[in-house]
């Protein structure tokens, strides 16, 4: 959800529930979540009162990149345990 968010600065709740395949009462909770511990931030869009726009906040990129770091590092470490061989027969 984050990735969409950074991806797509502004992206309505209702969009990142139809592109993760989320139902729209788990989407909301998911969202509130991110919001409480400071991640994300919700604005009234001005085309369309109704809607929710989504936009990262500093604290929400840091944690991005942090995350994105995290996965690199365990997938790393993860392909290191195979051969060159090995690695090549699962591709």
């Amino acid at each position: 959800m984050l990735v969409l968010i950074d991806e797509n600065p502004g992206i309505a709740q209702i969009e990142i529930a139809v592109q993760l395949a989320i139902d729209k009462a788990t989407i909301v909770g998911l969202i509130r979540l991110l919001q409480k511990q400071g991640w994300i931030e919700r604005r009234r869009s001005r085309a369309d009162r109704r809607r929710q726009d989504l936009y990262l906040t500093t604290q929400g990129r840091h944690e991005l990149a942090t995350l994105r770091r995290e996965m690199l590092e365990h997938e790393a470490r993860f392909t290191n345990l195979f051969s060159r061989q090995e690695f090549d027969a699962i591709l």
